[in-house]
């Protein structure tokens, strides 16, 4: 197997980097246990310098900070105890999930997903922590957990697909990823630079720190510098679609709302009005009861509501009731009253 680019900066396993050894990943995850992203770091860190002030500092501003980024949290602390079962495993997992082009070329798509949580070493790794750390947690908070993990996932998937059609290296690590969330967080700094105070310069210093990343990384020589522009574009793409892309309302009397409308909406519509063309309209989409046939939206001209179905058939008008019924319900009531 050849030498294994790195997804970043940082140390290969394989080329004087430091590697921990058992000891070292064993110690304090043992009778104590590791219980979430900065006591794993404490167990693979050499004693010296886990227990250095600095880095106690650090791994204390790690813990609180868990609490206000979850997910991002969760994305470092897998990426952490993965590279903990790398050394556990004496490089069995990095064999089995990084981007081998043979590999997925035979069929094993799953490595265009696996080298996301996969590190070189520990200096690759904590480069990918501190910069997720220092991006996720803001586009964590304004895209939502949900977008900002698609986003996530999504560029690292296309930094991987970057790298397997223009790269012929094998490669790990997080920076596709993660240069996908720095794209994701220039396409929403770009979108509402009106209404951000500094917005437009906030766009410019991002947007420059992207490239100049890209400059650092073609000047390194053990670096996948593909993964990095696949993600990248991967992540600007997927902002573009998924959001968020908030637009000024004037709602109910007068006063001023924000609503979230990424172009994805637009796609969906455009979907169900070529599914279900009498449901066309400008109130779309048409939400139907599950069990059920109909479904309420708004006229052609946006005021009042008409019934239309799935189908193309128009709906039936109620039957009318018989008359020989009428008569008899009116006898009756005739005869209760007790009138003639």
């Amino acid at each position: 197997m050849g030498d294994v680019y790195l997804g970043g900066c940082g140390c290969d396993p394989r080329g004087g980097g430091w590697v921990p050894s058992m000891n070292n990943a064993s110690r304090g995850a043992g009778a104590s246990g590791v219980t979430g992203a900065p006591e794993a770091v404490a167990a693979v860190l050499p004693e010296e310098v886990a227990e250095h002030p600095a880095v106690q500092r650090a791994l204390g501003g790690w813990r609180r900070w868990e609490a206000g980024a979850p997910l991002t949290a969760a994305l470092v602390t897998v990426n952490v105890l993965a590279f903990v079962a790398q050394v556990l495993t004496h490089g069995g997992l990095m064999a089995f999930g990084m981007k081998s082009n043979e590999a997925i070329a035979a069929g094993q798509l799953y490595r265009l997903v696996t080298p996301i949580f996969l590190h070189g070493g520990v200096g690759h790794l904590l480069v990918n922590s501190y910069a997720l750390w220092q991006v996720g947690p803001l586009v964590e908070r304004v895209s939502g957990r949900d977008r900002y993990l698609a986003l996530y996932l999504a560029s690292g998937v296309a930094g991987n697909v970057a790298s397997f059609a223009l790269s012929a290296n094998p490669s790990v690590g997080a920076s596709g990823a993660i240069f996908g969330v720095l794209g994701g967080l220039t396409v929403f700094l770009y979108r509402h630079q009106d209404m951000l105070p500094k917005g437009d310069t906030m766009f410019s210093t991002v947007w420059q720190l992207a490239a100049l990343n890209l400059l650092m990384g073609s000047a390194g020589g053990r670096v996948d510098n593909w993964g990095h522009v696949g993600g990248l574009i991967g992540g600007i793409a997927t902002a573009y679609l998924l959001g968020p892309s908030f637009e000024p309302q004037t709602g109910f009397l007068g006063r001023a709302s924000m609503v979230d409308n990424p172009p994805i909406n637009e796609i969906m519509s455009a979907v169900r009005e070529a599914r279900w063309p009498q449901l066309r309209g400008p109130h779309l989409p048409v939400r139907f009861e599950r069990g059920s046939t109909w479904g309420v939206r708004r006229s052609e001209d946006g005021r009042g509501s008409e019934i239309a179905r799935k189908g193309n058939a128009p709906a039936p008008a109620a039957p009318p009731r018989p008359v020989k019924a009428v008569s008899k319900a009116m006898k009756r009531r005739k005869e209760m009253l007790g009138e003639d």
